[in-house]
């Protein structure tokens, strides 16, 4: 592990700020004190020379420190459609207020899957009052 790399998989998944509870081996912490400089109270950055290398690897849609200045709900003009799903049995389980693991809500959620077909196209494409009629009595 080596702050460099740390760097590159931050800046691809998006991620500001990372953490390392592994700096009292002396190796390591003396790595990080030759590659790091101060940014804001308690905070460290990589080095502009060790970073920029880097940088040049990643995509622009990647960059953390571009995606963070924009505003709320910016979206580049490159990025993919993304959706944000709970799995049904947990939805179900919320419903009935019984845990995911029950004889209830299992039994709905096979009744439903059996009526409706495939999890993903049920929670993405089917209408609410579809699934309401092919759960029964919640």
């Amino acid at each position: 592990m080596i702050p460099e790399s740390l760097y590159r998989w931050a800046q691809l998944k998006g991620i500001i700020v990372v953490g390392t509870g592994d700096f009292t081996h002396p190796a390591w912490f003396a790595e990080l004190q030759d590659k790091l400089e101060p940014a804001e109270p308690g905070l460290y950055r990589l080095k502009p020379e060790l970073a920029e290398p880097v940088d040049r690897e990643i995509p622009e849609s990647c960059r953390a420190e571009l995606l963070a200045d924009q505003p709320t709900g910016h979206r580049p003009p490159n990025a993919l459609p993304f959706w944000s799903l709970v799995p049904l049995v947990e939805i179900l389980s919320e419903i009935k207020g019984a845990g995911v693991t029950t004889k209830g809500v299992t039994g709905v959620y096979h009744r439903v899957l059996a009526d409706l077909g495939n999890e993903f196209s049920i929670l993405v494409d089917v209408p609410i009052v579809d699934i309401e009629e092919h759960s029964g009595t919640l």
